[in-house]
């Protein structure tokens, strides 16, 4: 069950309590209501000791004031039922939504020099210091005509505390043998409550590297400049779960274009959840890269 149909069926079971505490609120007001008519039909001539005394909130000048206090500690219950009658019913149509903080996050190089025809690594940071994470589900794009992708970890935040990671990657256009570009998508799960351990407070929150991946540079790159860069298809690209698991925290900025691949954000109709909508919370920032050519190997002059 998804999270939008677990907040659909709390709002029901609110509505049905509502409904209760109603019916019993309104069934002994409705006797109260129909026994002072009756009394006031019956009213006229005769003595008020000759009523009836089936009405719960009859007074009459033989009583010693016990009817009277039963009375009033009747209507001061139904009084409370009322209370929560309006209470539930407000409580059903509203749930109160979490607040959060907006945090980057960010591509930075590993290593000081980056040069054409070796190897180096990208991590990916989070530079939030308060909001705990439950997960994350990454995609960004690199152009494998300069950059070839070796692999993928967790990073020196997550690295033997999180319990899932995994990676994907493809082409782009796969319609198009000479576009380069390449996806790579980093999937993330903080706890999946299948272990006995858990992994520990601080590698939930950062500030600190959340993946990193190693990359080759090209000898066809040296001199020359790359964007690896946040790539967005869906709702779910680029997201964060936070650490209860009941909200998505997304791009900040969504792509209002239409296009069906974005660099800008999520498309603007994933903001038009209302049931759960998502929180965006989140700022991306890209990486651009400019390798050194490599030190070219002199011969041996001796």
């Amino acid at each position: 069950m998804g999270i939008n149909e677990q907040v659909e069926r709390i709002r029901d079971m609110n509505r049905i309590w509502t409904a209760l505490w109603c019916l019993a609120l309104v069934s002994p007001f409705a006797r109260i209501i129909a026994s002072v008519r009756s009394e006031r039909g019956n009213l006229g001539p005769r003595n008020s000791a000759e009523l009836p005394t089936r009405s719960p909130c009859r007074f009459s000048p033989r009583d010693d004031g016990a009817h009277a206090r039963r009375c009033f500690q009747r209507l001061f219950q139904w009084g409370l039922l009322g209370v929560g009658c309006l209470a539930l019913s407000a409580g059903g149509q509203t749930i109160e939504e979490p607040s959060f903080a907006p945090f980057l996050v960010e591509m930075r190089v590993a290593e000081a020099d980056v040069a054409a025809d070796s190897e180096f690594g990208i991590g990916i940071y989070c530079a939030d210091t308060t909001q705990a994470l439950g997960g994350f589900n990454l995609l960004f794009e690199y152009d494998y005509g300069a950059l070839v992708l070796d692999s993928a970890t967790l990073g020196s935040l997550t690295a033997g505390q999180w319990e899932y990671f995994d990676i994907s990657t493809g082409f782009v256009n796969q319609e198009d043998e000479s576009d380069l570009r390449t996806w790579v998508r980093l999937v993330a799960i903080a706890d999946s409550h299948s272990e006995p351990e858990h992994p520990v407070a601080r590698s939930l929150v950062g500030p600190g590297e959340l993946a990193r991946c190693y990359f080759y540079a090209t000898e066809a790159l040296a001199g020359d400049s790359t964007a690896v860069r946040w790539l967005w298809r869906g709702c779910g690209d680029n997201s964060f779960s936070d650490g209860s698991g009941n909200k998505l925290l997304i791009a900040a900025e969504a792509d209002t274009s239409g296009v069906e691949v974005s660099y800008q954000g999520p498309p603007a109709a994933c903001f038009d959840n209302s049931v759960n909508p998502p929180m965006p919370q989140v700022k991306f920032k890209s990486l651009r890269l400019k390798p050194k050519p490599r030190n070219p190997i002199l011969p041996d002059s001796s």
